[in-house]
């Protein structure tokens, strides 16, 4: 439908703004592609990270998944996940614990050190809001919204118009 609606509208601003979303979209996949890399990275060699999990297990990929959402969330505007309410322990049958943030499973270790998890995925959490790539991430996002706005602007136009001028190959002889 939207090549009938172009045959109508072939120079109407729609179409830059909606081969601009494309790219931003492109741009945003891209980032967030070398942020999880940039996260895995920072993650390993994190060092409160590598202290707090001491004598358990650190779930490397897990922590890289909830980051990037909260990073995913931030630049989106979104307050994202809570570490005060949103880390926990599950029990496990004779032994340590399993630490988990949301719904992501980020390590294992005795319960005595769940503070000193929380607290560590808190230090490491605040540090990730200062990448540049977060940074180029939340401008990125910034734009598309403000494009998404301009794009419902201009089909709200076409629609409350209920007439589009000229011709396609769906319209009657």
């Amino acid at each position: 439908m939207s090549a009938a609606l172009r045959e109508h509208l072939p120079r109407a601003p729609l179409w830059r703004n909606l081969d601009r979303w494309n790219g931003l979209q492109e741009t945003i996949q891209q980032l967030r592609g070398t942020i999880k890399t940039r996260l895995e990275g920072e993650v390993r060699s994190d060092s409160g990270l590598r202290n707090a999990f001491s004598g358990g297990k650190m779930d490397v990929e897990g922590i890289v998944k909830v980051m990037a959402h909260q990073l995913d969330m931030g630049a989106s505007g979104s307050s994202g996940l809570s570490v005060e309410e949103n880390f926990r322990t599950e029990s496990t049958e004779g032994g340590p614990v399993n630490f988990r943030y949301g719904a992501w499973f980020i390590g294992t270790g005795a319960a005595v050190q769940a503070n000193k998890v929380k607290d560590a995925i808190a230090d490491f959490e605040k540090k990730i809001f200062e990448l540049n790539e977060y940074q180029e991430l939340s401008e990125t996002q910034r734009q598309l919204d403000g494009l998404r706005k301009d794009i419902l602007e201009e089909l709200a136009t076409i629609t409350l118009r209920r007439v589009v001028p000229g011709r396609c190959r769906y319209c009657p002889i």
